[in-house]
């Protein structure tokens, strides 16, 4: 059976993306790109995310910080041995100002610390 990447992110996959993902899972990998956006409440946000991410070996996952954390620590998913990455991106600006950014790199998110003080 191949694996299966569920992208949750609102921007399509970069050609070079799909072939890093084919290099690190296999050439038959299933690539999904799910445009939505993902419930801020914790719990809400882990029974869709465990919805999502059913069948699949990876995550690639744009989520704040908080909502990463949750899926890290709280979903099936990841309990099950899931893996959640994240595409690394060079960003460039223009002399008017304007970014663009080019893929570089995967990377697995093996954990989320938010550290504070009150102010």
């Amino acid at each position: 059976m191949a694996n299966k990447v569920v992208r949750i992110t609102r921007h399509e996959a970069e050609e070079a993306q799909i072939s890093e993902l084919q290099r690190i899972y296999g050439p038959e990998v299933e690539v999904v790109t799910i445009n939505e956006s993902m419930p801020t409440n914790s719990r809400e946000f882990t029974a869709r995310f465990d919805e999502l991410a059913a069948g699949a070996t990876a995550v690639e996952a744009v989520l704040p910080l908080n909502l990463m954390e949750a899926a890290l620590k709280f979903t099936q998913f990841c309990k099950n041995k899931g893996q959640i990455i994240r595409s690394v991106m060079n960003r460039e600006v223009d002399d008017e100002g304007n970014a663009t950014f080019t893929f570089d790199h995967y990377e697995r998110v093996l954990k989320v610390e938010i550290v504070t003080e009150a102010l």
